[in-house]
């Protein structure tokens, strides 16, 4: 069953969008090479990073839609989301709650957390990349967490196996 969750646990079920003739990296869609997917310790599963950057310009393009800036993806969230993401895979679909403290330093104050699941794991890194940003839009408290503006940098984490695509978008004040 898909999941979406920021604060607490909600449920969407949207129609798979239609795929876009752009893309990040390049018109015409997103780069695609070998270098595009680690494998994860295990080899079951893997964190797609076309998918990552489909999610973070799909991120950018709702912020703008309300008069937003975009928000920096930054390596140590991205990393935390990521592991996330497959923490999520290996044991259940929760929030990482104190977790994620010790992202907090330096200049930032507080973070934010959505997740999400999809189940069908067959869509392409655009189509889940675009669908969970559909269910996260339909959300509410994801809706928020995206277009806070106190909100400046994000880590994306999208991890796809045979179970589907878990997703995890962790924003930060910088």
């Amino acid at each position: 069953m898909p999941s979406a969750s920021s604060r607490a646990t909600s449920r969407a079920v949207p129609a798979p969008p239609p795929a876009s003739s752009g893309g990040p990296g390049r018109a015409g869609g997103p780069r695609t090479t070998s270098g595009t997917r680690t494998s994860d310790r295990t080899g079951s599963g893997q964190v797609n990073a076309e998918a990552e950057r489909w999610s973070l310009q799909l991120l950018n393009e709702e912020r703008a839609k309300v008069g937003l800036p975009p928000v920096a993806q930054k390596e140590d969230l991205s990393r935390f989301a990521r592991r996330w993401a497959e923490v999520m895979r290996r044991t259940s679909f929760h929030h990482s709650g104190s977790e994620r403290d010790h992202l907090v330093r330096h200049r930032r104050t507080g973070t934010s957390e959505n997740i999400v699941w999809w189940s069908d794991a067959g869509l392409s890194a655009e189509q889940a990349a675009r669908t969970l940003q559909e269910m996260w839009r339909k959300s509410p408290g994801h809706y928020r967490n995206q277009t806070t503006r106190e909100w400046t940098e994000v880590g994306v984490g999208l991890y796809h196996d045979s179970s589907g695509w878990w997703g995890v978008h962790v924003f930060s004040n910088g």
